[in-house]
Order: C-alpha cells, then structure tokens, then sequence
C-alpha cells in the first residue's frame, strides 16, 4: 500500500472535485469510499482489516484503468486479460430467480451491460445499431432504447433462428454467420447511416465476424463482442492482424470497475484516420 500512498493522495484530490462540481455535492458509495476510507487511511486512523483491504483493491482498480481513455487492443488484453466482476457476481448478473424480462420476454443482457449500452446510446449517438444474435426481446429493448434517446436509429436484427416476430420498423437478416458478407453485404455496410454500433452476440464464428467487420468499419463507428472473457486470444489475433488499428474504450468497459461487463477488453472503437 506504501508505493500507492501517491496515487491515493491524487485521487482523493480528483473525487473531491468530482463531487462538487460534477454531482452537486453528492458521493456516489465509490466517492465515499475513496474520500472517507483514503482520509482515514492517510492519517492513520484505519484500523479495519478488511477496510484496508478493500480500499486496496480500490487503488488497484483505479491505478490500473490508467489515465487514458482509449488504450490498443493488443496491450490491453495483454496486461488486464481479467475483470474485477468475480465469477459468482457475473453468473447472476442476468437475473438468479428469473431471467431480465423485457416487454414479458427474456433480455439476456447483464444488469452491466443494460446500463452501458443505455450510456453509449446517450453518447454515441449510433445513426445504426446491428446486433449479430438477435432475440425478439433483444431488438425490442435496442429499439425501445434508440425511440428513448431520439435517434431514429436504423436497427438490423441478425439470427439463424427467425424470432417468431420482428418490432417494426426493424430489418431482420436470417442465416448463418460464418457467410455474414451474405447477411450483410459491403454495399449494405457502407450504405447505411453513420455511425455504426454493431453488437457481436452469436459466439459463432467470432474471428471471421471480426476479420469482415474490421475492414468496413470507421473511425466513430463502435463494436461491442459480448460474453469476450473466453474470446480473448480471439480478439487477440484479429487486433494483431489489424495492426492495432482499434482500441478499447475504458470509460465503458471499465465504468464500474476493470471489465465489469460482458464485453471483457472488447468495446470497441478505430483509431482516428
């Protein structure tokens, strides 16, 4: 803790301004723990253990995000191939006595995620939003997310399996992945408005997905590869082949905490041109 005492001190300085001129004077349960457990630490007066312990991990957290925003894909995965979600916490994530429910059907979208796409919707501002496996329930809650924000956004729902029924005014494509320059032609890519959230969800084909989207996508567009804790060497090999042309976007995937999301290393966005 001794080699942190630096960062600690920066931090506390950092969060207090946070709070006052960001959130009206209000701390968030992190605020608090950086402001309350870092003053008390520094005068000595912690005398908890597993206080102590858990302001540990709160430095390591922050110091190890780091400063910058965007990081290459290749360094990140190589030095955070984790998350700070631990295993139990991620398995309930998506609901334990019954699943997310959106509109009475299944959204199997982790409480994480349901939060930073609804950021990312805000931020961005996806003019498209394609999602490869698709659920009727899925394409509702994207669709119902975009009318939110008033993005018109063109949405396009991908899937081997026709959910049954499509909410209007959604394009449906119905195939394979391994063939997605069928599902989703050059053409159709460059054609539609800008910019681009595409969301990998179909856990099939992940690099050929990748190594196609790759070299349509611009600068601005963003790509998200869900449930990516066990895609990392995957993304891995795409990222080198692409000679770190995309990069991690941090503030998303490390919002509440190092890859405290599905999308572990994988919210990603090019680099400018």
């Amino acid at each position: 803790m001794s080699n942190q005492l630096v960062f600690l001190q920066e931090y506390i300085q950092r969060y207090r301004g946070k709070v006052k001129n960001e959130q009206n004077g209000i701390a968030t349960f992190f605020d608090n723990l950086i402001l309350s457990e870092g003053n008390a630490f520094l005068e000595n007066k912690m005398q908890d253990e597993l206080s102590t312990k858990i302001l540990e991990r709160a430095i390591d957290t922050l110091s190890l995000s780091g400063q910058n925003r965007y990081v290459e894909v290749v360094s990140r995965i190589t030095r955070l191939p984790f998350s700070d979600l631990d295993g139990y916490n991620r398995l309930c994530s998506q609901g334990v006595s019954n699943c997310f429910h959106w509109k009475g059907y299944p959204l199997f979208k982790s409480t994480y995620d349901l939060a930073i796409y609804q950021m990312m919707l805000s931020e961005i501002k996806p003019a498209t939003i394609i999602e490869i496996g698709s659920t009727y329930a899925s394409l509702c809650w994207l669709k119902d997310m975009s009318d939110l924000f008033n993005l018109q956004a063109c949405i396009v729902g991908i899937d081997q399996n026709y959910p049954g029924s499509i909410p209007k005014n959604i394009e449906f494509r119905q195939g394979n992945v391994s063939e997605i320059h069928r599902l989703l032609p050059q053409e159709r890519l460059l054609s539609l408005p800008k910019p681009l959230l595409i969301i990998e969800d179909a856990h099939f084909e992940v690099l050929t997905v990748l190594r196609y989207l790759g070299n349509v996508l611009t600068p601005n567009d963003y790509l998200v590869v869900e449930d990516s804790l066990r895609k990392q060497d995957v993304v891995l090999e795409w990222a080198k082949e692409m000679n770190n042309q995309f990069v991690v976007d941090t503030y998303y995937t490390d919002f509440f905490g190092i890859n405290t999301t599905t999308a572990v290393n994988t919210i990603l966005t090019r680099l400018k041109e």
